[in-house]
């Protein structure tokens, strides 16, 4: 009896470490993975990817999917790291039968203010975002742009798929390969792309619907609506070809 008490309790012992027990990430050199920050700004939600409009003053709140050990925010202006970066706390029950309360440190989320610099980052200037983990390599990256009060052209976006009425400026995130479609009222030309990346060129320069296969990495098109007035449309595209599990239970 005593020896398969002895057994039982290490296969419980087994079992409880296996849920905390996370193999390290190791990324593969030169490949795209999936954006997959949970950002928060100004109230507005996103994951990886979004657009926000235009203001004075922006309010994020980032999720990160593993330790922040460090944390990089990029802009056309400024490149801002920090490490042990996460600043919010929750609190947990502790002491005797739980009955205490003590605040602990959620180590993937950080909150922070960003005020863009008058005419450089208020014109075309988006944000990269990238959490580090140190042990256990849960990387995680974002994207952010922004809608000035002069992107106003309307397009309707077919998104791995969903179809978004979008205005002005548009992001759009899926697996390398996968048609993606951006359809307008009028005709338009493509007026440029990203020209670093020579993938990101299209066949087709001029029209009202445009369809194409996601191109790895990121590319950024800039549409002109032919017919006066000639307003802008912005879509920053990103094909990824992999996607890091985030495994249950992890800690």
């Amino acid at each position: 009896m005593k020896k398969v008490l002895v057994c039982l309790l290490l296969v419980l012992l087994a079992a409880c470490g296996s849920t905390s027990k996370i193999p390290r990430q190791n990324l593969e050199k030169g490949v795209a993975y999936r954006r997959d920050m949970m950002i928060n700004v100004n109230g507005k939600a996103f994951e990886g990817m979004g657009v926000i409009d235009s203001a004075d003053l922006y309010n994020f709140h980032v999720e990160t999917r593993g330790e922040i050990d460090l944390f990089i925010l990029s802009s056309c202006n400024r490149d801002w790291t920090k490490e042990k970066a996460w600043n919010v706390k929750m609190k947990v029950k502790s002491g005797l039968f739980n009955w205490g309360r003590k605040l602990v440190d959620k180590k993937r989320e950080i909150k922070f203010d960003y005020e863009p610099i008058e005419e450089i980052e208020r014109t075309y200037c988006p944000i990269w975002l990238a959490g580090a983990e140190e042990k256990k390599g849960r990387h995680s990256w974002g994207f952010i742009d922004f809608r000035t009060a002069d992107m106003i052209l309307p397009a309707r976006l077919e998104c791995n798929g969903e179809v978004l009425n979008s205005k002005g400026v548009a992001a759009c995130q899926s697996r390398t390969t996968i048609t993606q479609v951006v359809e307008f009222e009028s005709e338009m030309l493509l007026d440029s792309y990203n020209a670093t990346n020579s993938e990101c060129k299209l066949d087709v320069d001029k029209g009202v619907r445009f369809e194409f296969q996601i191109r790895p990495g990121n590319c950024v098109y800039r549409f002109m609506r032919i017919r006066e007035p000639n307003l802008e449309y912005r879509l920053t595209t990103y094909g990824y070809r992999k996607i890091l599990i985030r495994q249950a239970g992890e800690k």
